[in-house]
């Protein structure tokens, strides 16, 4: 693995085709044994321009959890994305510490770090790359949620996307988190996963999200974009990802 090589993947990764605005609904199985425990179907609307990102996730109606909203405003090749979350129950939004990334998300096995538009952190922490399958294998080693070190082993795919990333404690061999994106479509010229796996083994713990529909689009006004009017956004959200229909591919 060499450097060179390296900064090649990250360009890749940073320089794929993103919608400057977009809405998309996904839906999320939480499994334990492969027994499903918990459905939630999401919705995100996201601006993004230049390598910035700041979008607006919330858990839509008739799932748990339901009207959670959480805000994230990222830059790619930075390490951690400024993060809200406005809980349902709670009177407003609370920040989330930027070293909580690889936090989970709303009881699922997906962290912050696994909904970002821009280099996750095994894209920030990589100390090298080598070509693979017309993409990049990406290796790296960093403090995983800032405590234990990690090796983590992943692939960036021909279109730039991150498509499998394997964590393992320094000194074992079998990886302790997995996550596939089992395919990626173009949709609406922006690659991207259309369903994606996390696997713990170890635990026996699983989730999967899918992409029902996604578009391009700018239904949520900028300036809900703050976390004190998030509420307002995640209403607006809301309505915007219920209206997408179908997956346009």
């Amino acid at each position: 693995m060499d450097l060179e090589t390296l900064r090649r993947a990250l360009k890749a990764h940073v320089g794929r085709p993103v919608l400057r605005d977009g809405v998309r609904r996904i839906s999320v199985e939480v499994l334990v044994a492969d027994t499903v425990q918990m459905r939630l179907e999401i919705g995100q609307v996201w601006h993004s321009a230049s390598g910035h990102c700041d979008s607006v996730l919330c858990v839509l109606p008739g799932s748990p959890f339901a009207g959670t909203a959480v805000l994230m405003r990222e830059q790619a090749l930075v390490k951690r994305p400024q993060m809200w979350v406005w809980p349902a129950t709670a009177e407003g939004p609370v920040a989330v510490a930027r070293h909580r990334c690889e936090d989970q998300v709303v009881g699922t096995d997906f962290g912050y770090d696994d909904i970002r538009m821009f280099t996750p952190r095994l894209l920030t922490a990589a100390i090298g790359a080598e070509p693979a399958d017309g993409g990049f294998t990406v290796r790296g080693m960093w403090p995983y949620k800032d405590r234990d070190p990690v090796v983590g082993v992943g692939r960036v795919d021909e279109h730039g996307v991150l498509v499998a990333v394997d964590l393992i404690k320094v000194g074992a061999i079998d990886p302790f988190r997995q996550l596939r994106a089992d395919r990626v479509a173009v949709v609406d010229g922006m690659p991207t996963p259309t369903v994606i796996r996390v696997v713990r083994p170890e635990e026996g713990f699983s989730s999967v999200m899918r992409l029902v529909a996604m578009t391009h689009g700018d239904p949520v006004a900028r300036k809900l974009f703050t976390a004190e009017r998030l509420r307002e956004a995640a209403t607006a959200v809301t309505d915007a990802s219920s209206a997408v229909t179908m997956l346009r591919e």
